[in-house]
């Protein structure tokens, strides 16, 4: 509101999608004139190709945590939990930023002997969807689809509808 009260007539229009989409947009000529990543990743190939005017700008920082539906049906207490034979978690696709910090975690937990070596694997066992974007996500668990996901903090909190789990991920 501040921003269009200053320049009259200039209107804005806003593109919410993963950073990865986003990206393509920009490379296959999509005119934009903000580009917020979530990643350095994806605004460093916008920038490699000479689609960014000037240096980008870390504006904000976000953390991912563990959301479960609200009625708590798989009984998950702890990121260790997610380990549990039959646990259904979704994911985002590796390729989008949360989705490769979601793996991300459970590679570093899975380094501490407290998870156990097959950590890992058997988290990834479990993943039934990677989905496009956080947004996705939070529908799976919102719908019963699945009973953990790995998402960003903010979103967690703008979904409200899901309870939060942090574990110090």
């Amino acid at each position: 509101a501040a921003f269009q009260q200053a320049h009259p007539g200039v209107t804005d229009e806003f593109n919410f999608q993963s950073s990865s989409a986003l990206a393509a947009q920009i490379e296959q000529g999509a005119p934009a004139d903000v580009f917020a990543s979530a990643d350095t990743v994806q605004m460093q190939r916008v920038v490699d190709r000479g689609l960014v005017a000037g240096a980008p700008v870390p504006f904000a920082r976000n953390l991912p945590v563990i959301v479960i539906p609200a009625d708590h049906r798989a009984g998950l207490a702890s990121a260790r939990d997610l380990a549990q034979r039959g646990t259904k978690i979704v994911l985002a696709a590796p390729d989008v930023p949360i989705g490769r910090y979601a793996r991300e975690v459970i590679d570093r937990l899975a380094a501490d002997p407290a998870y156990g070596a097959d950590y890992r694997a058997a988290v990834l066992r479990n993943v039934v969807s990677n989905e496009a974007n956080v947004r996705a996500v939070l529908s799976k668990i919102e719908l019963g689809e699945a009973d953990a996901g790995i998402v960003y903090r903010t979103d967690a909190r703008v979904f409200g509808r899901s309870e939060e789990h942090t574990s110090e991920l």
